[in-house]
């Protein structure tokens, strides 16, 4: 059985619109994939979900289960985005990858780059947004942990340390209960609180740019 059998067969699609289907990747050389997906044939979820199923390979919804960071590597991020594939989780030895279509190409890369692997379907879309998001967020996480090894006095793990927080949370509570208890010097404690926020701003203001963009 081939995939579009499999596709009418699972109803993700009817045989009636898969033929106009096929008629436009004849005509126009894209896949059919893209076709189904961009002429809003079927979700893409659904899609993929039943190709996994086509080549008995797990899916992986990377909205849902995203990617493990510790196996990313920013190196490689050209490498995701021209093969539409990025390293998904481990499994035992075996590192997962998870691309919208397995190449040659990928087979290859995959080779080279990891003593132990295998394959999950996911789309193009989830692989799209996890580099974006998730390999962003490695690079703030990187920029955190440098700044607090070399200037940890501005570091956002020094400036909010856990006792720290509680600090603040009952230097709240304290300025809530003298409203309450003597409201006449309401102005005195607004005052404080003023004086409070104007010292750890400027300490905040101080600090590299580094710091404000973590």
């Amino acid at each position: 059985m081939n995939l579009t059998d499999f596709l009418t067969e699972k109803s993700v699609i009817c045989k009636n619109s898969l033929q106009k289907v096929l008629d436009i990747c004849e005509q126009t050389g894209s896949s059919l994939e893209d076709i189904l997906i961009c002429h809003n044939y079927v979700n893409p979820k659904k899609l993929y979900s039943a190709i996994a199923d086509f080549n008995k390979l797990e899916f992986a919804d990377l909205r849902i289960s995203p990617c493990d960071m510790k196996i990313l590597n920013n190196a490689h991020k050209p490498f995701y985005r021209s093969l539409n594939a990025i390293p998904w989780k481990k499994d035992g030895d075996n590192i997962v990858i998870a691309a919208a279509k397995i190449t040659d190409e990928l087979k290859q890369w995959a080779s080279v780059n990891f003593e132990k692997y295998k394959f999950a379907i996911t789309t193009p879309f989830d692989i799209h947004h996890s580099i974006n998001k998730i390999l962003v967020d490695r690079n703030n996480f990187e920029a955190i942990e440098i700044l607090s090894k070399y200037q940890p006095q501005y570091s956002a793990k020094y400036l909010f340390k856990d006792v720290q927080f509680r600090l603040l949370i009952m230097f709240f509570i304290l300025i809530a209960s003298l409203f309450f208890v003597f409201p006449a010097k309401s102005n005195l404690y607004i005052l404080c609180g003023n004086q409070f926020f104007l010292l750890y701003y400027t300490r905040c203001k101080n600090a590299p740019v580094l710091y404000r963009h973590v």
